[in-house]
């Protein structure tokens, strides 16, 4: 069979179709409904659309256009499609398969692929940098250097040029990191770097490079929902997880959006059961999914379990069963969404019919280069959450190999320094505290480390350092007992 032809006409034009037919979970009545609520059509119309038969929809100058009304048909459950412009030039960036076989050789996909230290573009390895142009020994040889220069001298070094200042919200994460970088603190008698290793100075220059990237504010999602604007919420977080099969730093602003789901972010339930009303999509199920996880972390509180009411702890597993249902659910309908599994993750520790580690390995499978569904489950192996240090180690061990995928995933490797050094605050031993967050804080920044370290450097009275700790914190993530530390030591000088 020959193959479409295609006129000047169509060079850059993306046409949207409706293929006629209603997704497998969706009713054809409601479906019908949806299409003359949404689209303003007639119900016979309406009824062309879902005669098996594929009708053109609308033709995109662009392929954001396109996209947007996909997701619009998508949503309603339309099963919808986009014919793009065909190129005369093959692209030359393949995404990220979400699609990985079980046996795939982690130790090939490491020795085949590696990290500019300097502008932090994934490639296959190469002596020279296809991206910056550096020569990649010379400049590793170059830090080393300046480590040791830094480490005679007592001295910050020069901040390592960044890549790709892109847009006012880059330029500003930029100016983050490199003051996370560069700046000296004095956490014991020979001092500390913050961001001071190689292996940090990747994580850094990809959290700077993912926290750039755009996503919708606490504020906006607020009022996207309370206006019932979905089709614009479903669009962004569709082109975002769009995005992700071809850059796995999307999935920072992807979770920025779930995670700041919560009633202290003035977001209500009833929203959330109005999306779902309206759409039955599997993101407003994954969104109100995460509201209840929230909601049940709110409900329990910070404190350990003795320390906390039986109410507590009946609201948080009852928020976080909810949670469950709605997760299970979105699964059900066959998704490998990353959200999916990090949230998954995160609710297995009070529900304890979810297996956290058959749900990290099928989450490996989709996104082997993922961080947050391992950031959590690197929290689950707390020994306040039944977990051992030794767990802890073989986690790091294998977290290692996929490094050179994701350079932020360097900071798994410090959780277990991090879990020493919060049993040492908790003992009161802030000598012991402060070496262990060093330790952490070699290989990445969160603003969590930084804020423990700012109380243990209060506590043993090194009150300058505690205010350049807690400024770092702050400028990662706003938390109002790190502004207190500040005060309090700010004050003392």
């Amino acid at each position: 069979m020959e193959g479409p032809v295609y006129t000047m006409a169509d060079a850059k034009v993306w046409k949207v179709f409706s293929e006629g037919q209603i997704q497998a979970n969706a009713e054809y009545t409601i479906v019908l409904e949806k299409l003359q609520r949404h689209f303003k059509v007639s119900p016979d119309k309406a009824s062309s659309l879902l005669a098996d038969d594929r009708v053109l929809i609308k033709s995109c100058g662009c392929e954001a256009e396109a996209n947007k009304y996909l997701n619009a048909l998508q949503s309603i459950g339309l099963l919808a499609s986009i014919d793009s412009p065909p190129s005369p030039i093959a692209l030359s960036i393949t995404p990220i398969e979400t699609d990985i076989t079980p046996n795939f050789n982690v130790s090939a996909i490491s020795s085949a692929i590696m990290t500019c230290p300097k502008c932090g573009t994934e490639q296959a390895k190469k002596a020279e940098c296809a991206s910056c142009g550096i020569i990649i020994v010379k400049y590793n040889e170059k830090l080393a250097q300046i480590s040791t220069e830094q480490d005679e001298d007592n001295t910050p070094s020069s901040p390592t040029p960044f890549a790709r200042l892109q847009s006012p919200p880059m330029m500003i994460a930029s100016v983050i990191i490199i003051f996370l970088v560069t700046i000296f603190i004095t956490a014991s008698p020979q001092g500390s770097t913050i961001g001071s290793s190689a292996l940090s100075q990747q994580q850094l220059e990809r959290l700077k490079y993912a926290r750039g990237l755009p996503s919708s504010s606490a504020d906006e999602v607020r009022q996207l929902l309370a206006n019932k604007d979905y089709t614009e919420l479903e669009y962004e977080l569709n082109n975002m997880l769009d995005a992700l099969k071809h850059d796995i730093q999307w999935e920072y602003p992807i979770m920025k959006i779930f995670d700041q789901l919560s009633s202290e972010q003035g977001i209500q339930e009833s929203y959330l059961n109005d999306w779902i009303d309206n759409t039955d999509s599997d993101l407003s199920y994954l969104a109100r999914a995460y509201f209840y996880t929230n909601e049940g972390w709110i409900s329990r509180g910070s404190k350990y379990a003795a320390e906390t009411s039986s109410e507590q702890m009946a609201a948080f597993k009852n928020y976080h069963a909810e949670a469950y249902d709605d997760f299970m659910w979105v699964k059900s309908r066959g998704k490998a969404l990353l959200p999916l599994y990090a949230g998954l993750v995160e609710i297995s520790r009070s529900q304890q019919q979810l297996n956290a580690r058959t749900i990290l390995d099928e989450a490996i499978q989709h996104y082997p280069a993922g961080f947050s569904f391992r950031k959590q489950y690197a929290i689950s192996l707390m020994p306040k959450w039944s977990g051992s240090q030794s767990q802890q180690e073989a986690f790091a061990q294998e977290t290692e190999a996929y490094i050179p995928l994701n350079p932020r995933l360097s900071v798994i490797l410090g959780y277990q320094a991090a879990e020493l050094g919060r049993q040492a605050k908790n003992n009161k031993n802030m000598g012991r505290c402060i070496k262990r967050y060093n330790e952490a804080l070699s290989y990445g920044v969160t603003a969590l480390w930084l804020h423990k370290r700012a109380y243990c450097l209060m506590k043993d009275e090194q009150y300058e350092a505690a205010v350049a700790n807690a400024d770092l914190s702050l400028q990662l993530e706003h938390h109002q007992h790190v502004v207190q530390i500040r005060q309090y030591s700010a004050h003392k000088i």
